[in-house]
């Protein structure tokens, strides 16, 4: 069983979501985020993601993929199809038990306009409740803020992880908050408190086509984030915990660019760091 501690991981810790680099086959994907000089993947799983909960064999087969790449998986990121409330969650967080790794990314069901507020929060919020049992105190639970959910923005996600303990976090994805709950990097960092758990990393714009507002993926530089201010925020509170790509500025063939711009951001931070310990084990110090 592979067993991560964040304390075991240098920084600056990049890791690649297996969906972003775009390829269906899991071994295809590492090798991919592999070749990127990235040392940790964070696993999809779920419906529609490189792994497969439900299976029996699913840690062993997650596991010899990643190893077989030369990486270490950083966390599980539950798919768009389970959000809390879903039967199938329960299995993503016994895989993430079963593999070792300290966390497992979930969204907030959608909110309901024609439902009762804090009845669906209420319910989310119980949803929550029964994965950190299922967690049994050797997984995380952490709610990533998402545009269209209940918890679109830092300040939704604390109502739902109300009265909650350790147990539970919130994913940082500024990105994710330009359209619902975009706000300046060290308030949101502020907000979040000791709930901040991982960041999700990725740039977006709007365009106006045909009389409508679009989104489309940035770079990290080009887009409505200020990636070096929010690193900032974050270096501000002594946050080491991973920064993970989740979505690439052009596809694939983005992937090589969009790390080393993410490198680039983070180097001011330590003029010491070394380009080959992006993701892998540390050997002294604070980065």
């Amino acid at each position: 069983m592979q067993r991560v501690v964040e304390a075991e991981i240098a920084a600056p810790r990049i890791a690649v979501l297996s969906d972003a680099v775009g390829l269906t086959d899991l071994a295809s994907a590492v090798a991919a985020i592999a070749e990127a000089g990235v040392g940790s993947v964070e696993l999809t799983a779920g419906p529609g993601g490189h792994v497969d909960a439900s299976r029996r064999d699913a840690a062993r087969v997650a596991e010899a993929a990643v190893a077989g790449a030369g990486l270490v998986t950083c966390g599980l990121a539950a798919t768009g199809a389970l959000p809390l409330g879903a039967p199938g969650l329960h299995a993503v967080v016994g895989l993430a038990r079963d593999l070792g790794v300290p966390f497992v990314r979930v969204f907030a069901p959608s909110y309901l306009a024609a439902g009762d507020l804090d009845g669906q929060v209420l319910a989310a919020r119980a949803a929550l409740v029964a994965l950190v049992a299922v967690a049994g105190g050797d997984v995380r639970i952490l709610l990533e803020p998402a545009e269209g959910t209940l918890a679109p923005s830092p300040e939704l996600a604390r109502r739902v992880l109300d009265g909650s303990d350790e147990a539970v976090g919130v994913v940082y994805d500024p990105a994710n908050l330009i359209s619902e709950g975009h706000l300046q990097p060290s308030l949101a960092v502020a907000v979040l408190g000791d709930l901040l758990g991982h960041v999700h990393v990725k740039n977006r714009v709007y365009e106006r086509h045909d009389g409508a507002w679009a989104m489309r993926y940035a770079t990290l530089a080009d887009g409505l984030v200020d990636w070096p201010l929010t690193v900032r925020a974050l270096d501000a509170v002594g946050y080491a915990g991973w920064l993970s790509i989740d979505h690439l500025s052009d596809g694939r063939v983005a992937l090589g660019r969009d790390v080393e711009d993410l490198w680039r951001i983070l180097a001011p931070l330590d003029p010491r760091a070394d380009r080959s310990s992006l993701g892998q084990a540390p050997t002294e110090g604070r980065p």
